[in-house]
């Protein structure tokens, strides 16, 4: 099978693209540096250039893949450019998300604990939902793309899914 990957420079990431090629599978991993991603290539990822805001590079990474992993994330605490949260997980969710529709058939988005932001003690499940103001800005884009995901699995819509 072959696999796209968003985030293989990352943790989560890394460890999933080193998982699939084990397993004989094929990944092509959007990357915003080959220098960086070496390592990945090394194992046999194609790496492909490019970022989550460029829709031809989103359109290559899908082509003929059987399934697409958005790993891909900010995340920082206390930074004094919250937009780039914005940017990268909210938009870039979107985007990938819209590339994914394109003839991919399976898209698998990894969200994060942080969408519940603080339950003050409480033990919750998939079934809950945080209503309240966000300790951070990451909990908030993280809580936006994964409704963007929540979403998009649904009902399937090819509308425009930027929305703040």
């Amino acid at each position: 099978m072959r696999y796209a990957v968003t985030g293989a420079t990352g943790f989560v990431g890394g460890a999933l693209v080193r998982l699939l090629r084990a397993n004989g599978h094929e990944v092509v991993a959007l990357v915003r540096s080959r220098e960086r991603a070496a390592a990945l290539s090394a194992v046999g990822v194609t790496l492909l250039e490019g970022d989550l805001d460029d829709s031809a590079a989103l359109e290559a990474l899908g082509a003929g893949a059987d399934g697409l992993f958005h790993v891909a994330g900010w995340y920082k605490l206390g930074d004094a450019r919250p937009e780039d949260g914005w940017r990268v997980n909210v938009d870039g969710t979107a985007n990938v998300l819209a590339a994914g529709r394109s003839g991919v058939p399976k898209v698998v988005y990894t969200s994060t604990l942080a969408v519940n932001s603080d339950t003050r003690g409480r033990v919750v499940d998939e079934g809950y939902r945080f209503t309240g103001s966000h300790l951070s800005v990451y909990d908030e884009t993280k809580a936006r793309a994964h409704d963007l995901a929540a979403d998009a699995a649904r009902d399937g819509t090819r509308a425009d899914l930027r929305a703040r």
